[in-house]
């Protein structure tokens, strides 16, 4: 019998997983850093589901090499590591995090 996660659930699971993460810790050059999470989003599709997490790291901070990044909750306790994704934004870099849910039917 396939699960299926009715959109109430699925509400609860992302803000309940969002509201946790405060914070991303970045080490640029051998510095820890610790930068809020400026924004999360919801992707739903066929055969996943998504919540994102952006951070952003102003040019000043993010001048040099990255070499950790972790979301970690408000006292900066790790929580999740993951590759990220880079981009550039503006005169700094905007971090992603992904969390994937897979979607799968099993017979």
């Amino acid at each position: 019998m396939a699960v299926k996660i009715e959109p109430a659930l699925w509400a609860y699971i992302r803000d309940r997983i969002s509201a946790k993460f405060s914070n991303a810790i970045v080490t640029v050059n051998g510095v820890k850093q610790m930068i809020p999470i400026v924004e999360t989003k919801h992707v739903t599709g066929e055969q996943r589901n998504s919540i994102q997490v952006y951070a952003y790291l102003d040019e000043a901070n993010a001048a040099g090499t990255i070499t950790e990044a972790y979301l970690a909750d408000i006292e900066g306790v790790a929580l999740m590591t993951s590759d990220i994704k880079i981009t550039s934004a503006g005169t700094g870099v905007l971090l992603l995090f992904e969390i994937t849910f897979k979607v799968e039917v099993r017979t």
